[in-house]
């Protein structure tokens, strides 16, 4: 509540983009990490455009070097 006092806004707006922010950063390493849930976010259709590039916002460097390496071995990229 501290932190939220101290920023220049909103504070519901600051509470609810951490909280989601937090809770995206949570998914995604659970999708890498875990094949159970991977299986659950597929079987559920994914994720809303909104919120898909939000967590392709949200990835590492290093993961999209890695997906653009695939894309490149798998003919799609150039």
């Amino acid at each position: 509540m501290r932190e939220a006092l101290r920023y220049r806004g909103c504070l519901i707006c600051y509470v609810l983009d951490k909280d989601e922010s937090d809770f995206m950063a949570e998914l995604q390493y659970q999708t890498i990490t875990e094949i159970k849930v991977r299986q659950d976010v597929v079987s559920s259709n994914g994720y809303c455009n909104f919120h898909f590039h939000q967590m392709t916002r949200l990835a590492s460097p290093m993961g999209k070097q890695s997906q653009a390496l695939l894309n490149w071995t798998q003919g799609e990229g150039t």
